[in-house]
């Protein structure tokens, strides 16, 4: 954003931004920055389960889970 800034362009009037980070940083950019929150947290909370599920029964067949994203719109996109 810094670039974009110094380069004449305004945000998000001539370019938006996002970001795949829902961090301090996004909320206290300038502007503040939209982004894809990821859900690190029920992420990892799900694959550590996964894992002691297959630890405990032994078993090896593969899990695919998905966890849904959210888009956070902030300041910085239209």
């Amino acid at each position: 954003m810094k670039a974009i800034k110094k380069n004449g362009k305004k945000i998000p009037k001539d370019v938006s931004v996002i970001a795949f980070s829902n961090g301090i940083l996004s909320r206290h950019s300038s502007p503040k920055m939209t982004t894809v929150s990821q859900h690190g947290e029920l992420m990892g909370e799900t694959a550590a389960q996964i894992l002691i599920d297959k630890l405990k029964n032994k078993n090896k067949d593969f899990i695919t889970k998905v966890i849904n994203t959210d888009l956070v719109i902030r300041d910085s996109t239209k």
